[in-house]
This record gives structure tokens, sequence and C-alpha cells, in this order.
């Protein structure tokens, strides 16, 4: 089999375009190093400071207006074919429950200190193949003042990406406060990424690779942030695995 069509048939993208609903190669690698677990512990959360006037029905409206923008926002995971994939569910309004917490408490939170509401926000487990990795909640303390908490499982998304869902509901939200449309860029779907990123990882294996044969060798050095190397797959007998560089 000519190495091109090898590289594609093991990143997935011999499957129809509809159904490339693809992970990124390291959301990939490290769910299947969990044996696809259905609840992994790696949450990152942020909290956002609204302070006492907020109108919680624009604050509705902004999160649903962000989270339509992005999927990952409202997917959970799945296995198909012994391949991880992503599955979009539709949106649905989040929870905004209020929860009364003191500033001390929030404080000590941020300071490690002792179990309270925020690390029960915090520590909930996300099950991947129910769940999405979403998820906010809202907390008042003793002065009114009203501050956003979001939870965002790692396969997901970033620190990086946290600060820009931060950026993006603050813009939008400011927006419909003043009865104004959002002017916001197009989003990068987490899918198209992870196909992208896929299709340079096939055309450098293509070219790195000798034509003909399915038993790769990892070469000394190779120009991607994603290269193949001794990690087995769950499925194929090829072999996948991440380098930073």
């Amino acid at each position: 089999m000519p190495m091109e069509n090898r590289a594609r048939e093991v990143l997935g993208l011999d499957q129809p375009e509809q159904e490339r609903r693809f992970l990124s190669m390291r959301i990939e690698n490290l769910w299947c190093a969990e044996g696809f677990a259905p609840v992994v512990p790696f949450s990152g959360s942020i909290f956002v400071p609204l302070g006492p006037s907020v109108d919680l029905g624009i604050l509705r409206d902004s999160l649903l207006t962000v989270m339509r923008r992005h999927d990952v926002l409202h997917s959970r995971l799945a296995v198909s074919g012994n391949r991880p994939i992503q599955l979009v569910d539709e949106v649905k309004a989040p929870g905004l429950d209020i929860v009364d917490v003191s500033r001390a408490v929030i404080q000590a939170h941020r300071e490690g200190g002792a179990p309270s509401a925020l690390t029960e926000f915090v520590d909930a487990p996300i099950n991947l193949l129910t769940e999405p990795g979403f998820r906010c909640r809202l907390f008042r303390d003793e002065d009114g003042n009203i501050t956003l908490g979001i939870l965002l499982h790692h396969y997901f998304g970033d620190g990086w990406s946290s600060q820009i869902l931060r950026r993006e509901i603050s813009a939008v939200y400011s927006a419909l406060a003043q009865n104004k449309l959002p002017e916001l860029s197009e989003p990068t779907q987490y899918a198209d990424y992870a196909v992208s990123q896929r299709q340079s990882l096939s055309k450098i294996l293509s070219r790195s690779f000798p034509i003909g044969g399915s038993d790769w060798k990892t070469p000394p050095h190779l120009p991607f942030l994603m290269i193949m190397s001794a990690i087995p797959t769950r499925w194929d007998g090829s072999i996948l695995a991440l380098l930073k560089i």
C-alpha cells in the first residue's frame, strides 16, 4: 500500500467527511492511555468576578451565544470502531444556580484552603461519555457580588482556551447589555482543527517514510508536533504517540 494511503488510513482520513469527528492527536493518545475510561480527573477551572449588578438573563444569553459558537462546549466523547470521536449535542441552556459563599471562603479557595462549595464544583467528576466537558455555576458572597465559575475538562480545552472563553463571554455580555450585536471573529471548530492536524501529519509521513510496507520506523527527527512512536493504539497495529517540539 502506498504510504500516502497508509497514512490516511491510520489517521482516519479515509473515512467520509461527515464522520471525521476526531479528537486532537494529543487528547486521543491521552484518553487511549486511560483505556477510554468514562471518568478521567483532568479538569481546569476559572472564576470570573461579575460584581453585584449582574443581569442573569443577559448572562444566560451570553453563555448560550458562546456555546453555540463552539461545538466543543456542548460535546461529549464516544468510541466508534475503536477510535475516539466527538459527539456534538444540542445546545442546552446552562444551569445558573446561585450558591452563597463568603468572601473568606472564596479567598481560602484561591489559596488552596479547606473544602467548600467551590472545591465541590471544581472536583465534581465529568462523565466523558454522557456529559459535556463544560460546566458553569454562580457564587454569591455576603455583599451580593456574583462570581461565575467555569469548569472545563482538559480533553475539550486548556488554559489558553479558557481565556478565550472568558473574553468572549465578557464581550457578548457587554454587547447584549447595550442592545448591540456581539462582534466576534468566526471561530475554528475543534473537529476542523483535528482534521487539519491529521492532514498535515499525513503529508509529512508520506514524505518522510519509504513507499510500500506497513512497518513504520520512527526516524531520529521529524519537524512536526505529533509523530509516530512506540505506543500501540487501540484500533489497529500501527503506532501513534506525542512529541512536543
